[in-house]
């Protein structure tokens, strides 16, 4: 094997393992938190050495800052198209699809990413330390970025004149926490949002009917 496809193997396997490490990383920080959660148990549950992990993350700050802004990112790239679309909107009745098309994927992003969205919940009932600069700001740019796009559609009376900083809350955490009560309790609305398209619409529902 020449030096250049060893490479090439040892780039791949460090892909793979920092891939798996985010996984575990994710998973256990939904499941236990971040405080109760430590290196060895996310080593251990990626089936690595804790030398290995601190080779790719460091300490553990670094690696829930970089969770964060994984999931965080995919949760942008989810629902900033559309935001971007309705900063043109002009009439009522593209502003009510545009609307649906963002609980929609909202909603269907929360389904998807259920084990990112229990963190961020779980992380909202723990005190705040130094991973939290990361979290704030990155929570700023999102809650900006609804914020203002409702505030212009209330401005132009395309869509009811609505607390747009309150809206904006329960998008990014009162609809994730309805979300995930539906998918651990899915006898409060008598079927499973996964599988159920009338239970899924329902969900989408409540952003919708707030505005």
């Amino acid at each position: 094997m020449t030096r250049t496809s060893k490479g090439r193997r040892s780039r791949r396997n460090g892909r793979e393992t920092r891939g798996r490490i985010l996984e575990v990383a994710t998973s256990r920080f939904a499941a236990g938190g971040y405080e109760a959660t430590s290196l060895r148990q996310i080593a251990a549950a990626a089936e690595i050495d804790l030398a290995t992990l601190k080779y790719h993350f460091g300490d553990k700050p670094s690696l829930y800052a970089k969770v964060y802004q994984e999931g965080h990112g995919r949760f942008l790239a989810t629902i900033g198209p559309i935001l971007t679309r309705m900063s043109d909107i002009a009439d009522v009745d593209a502003a009510r699809a545009a609307i649906d098309e963002l609980a929609r994927e909202a909603t269907a992003f929360i389904l998807a990413e259920q084990p990112f969205v229990r963190m961020y919940l779980y992380r909202l009932l723990e005190p705040e330390d130094h991973t939290a600069g990361v979290e704030k700001e990155l929570q700023v740019s999102a809650v900006a970025m609804v914020q203002s796009t409702f505030s212009r559609l209330a401005a132009l009376g395309i869509i009811r004149n609505v607390d747009a900083a309150a809206l904006t809350l329960s998008l990014l955490t009162g609809l994730a926490m309805t979300v995930t009560a539906a998918v651990s309790r899915p006898e409060w609305l008598t079927s499973e949002p996964e599988t159920n398209p009338d239970t899924q619409a329902r969900l989408q529902s409540s952003l919708r009917d707030a505005l």
